[in-house]
């Protein structure tokens, strides 16, 4: 994108630094964003189908009335998507542990006017307590910090999925989508969420082997978890879905869909 857009490349960090940047907007396909003073704003400013990849799975994927989960939701591209894509029947529940792009987040989510989404500042893992979240100015990059007493950050709640939606989805058998996206912290963050992993027909996680050493685990350990939980899994490749078959290592950053009915039918591909 720098290469093929110089000047609005330029423009858009010198807004992002200056913070005048809050005075434009980002149309997108379903959904508008106020331009924070963050790295992904800057990226969905210069170039507004930066997601673009996200939206067209969303598009393909969710129907009415489904129930969505955003785990790592940053200012909130895929949970306003998916809130335009199910509807008002429908229900969006989106997780980002960093309380200003939580901030920022919410913001995007009252200008949109969407009153289908919930919105909770938390991080999600296998227990109860507090963890390190790095704050870096590169902060769609921020991460749980291993080394709790090194490097910039900021001590944030973090609680387990099923323990954070046990009253919320009461009755609710079926949750059309998981995605995860939390930098390496996914293994565990699956681990908190066995009830609600058993009621997901599909999840869509972002997977890297180098984001995942960082945490003692592959990504072939990541996907034998949902393997083991009757997941068939697949790699997007341009309009295809195309099989993993295990032992499987992310030496790229990329999109692994999980889906738990073989027979899922998609919609046309847009």
């Amino acid at each position: 994108m720098i290469s093929k857009q110089p000047i609005k490349f330029i423009i858009s960090r010198l807004l992002w630094h200056s913070r005048f940047c809050r005075f434009f907007k980002i149309k997108c396909r379903y959904y508008v964003l106020r331009f924070f003073p963050t790295a992904l704003s800057a990226s969905m400013w210069l170039d507004p189908d930066d997601r673009r990849g996200d939206e067209v799975f969303l598009a393909a994927y969710l129907k009415q009335g489904n129930i969505v989960l955003d785990i790592g939701a940053n200012i909130g591209t895929v949970a306003l998507a998916s809130a335009a894509l199910v509807g008002s029947s429908g229900r969006v529940f989106a997780f980002e542990p960093h309380p200003r792009i939580f901030k920022y987040m919410n913001a995007n989510i009252r200008m949109n006017g969407c009153k289908n989404i919930e919105a909770f500042n938390i991080a999600l893992g296998d227990r109860d307590g507090t963890l390190i979240l790095s704050d870096w100015y590169s902060d769609d990059q921020n991460r749980v910090q291993l080394n709790q007493t090194s490097g910039k950050g900021q001590k944030i709640r973090v609680n387990s999925l099923d323990a954070v939606l046990a009253g919320k989805l009461k009755g609710i058998n079926h949750i059309a989508l998981l995605k995860i996206d939390v930098e390496g912290f996914e293994i565990f963050v699956l681990k908190g969420a066995p009830e609600i992993l058993s009621r997901s027909e599909c999840v869509y996680i972002e997977s890297y082997d180098a984001h995942f050493q960082k945490y003692g685990y592959s990504t072939n350990d990541l996907l034998q978890l949902l393997s083991d939980g009757g997941f068939n899994l697949y790699k997007i490749s341009g309009s295809k879905f195309d099989p993993i078959i295990l032992p499987y290592i992310s030496n790229t950053c990329e999109n692994v869909v999980a889906f738990r009915n073989t027979g899922m039918q998609l919609k046309k591909r847009t």
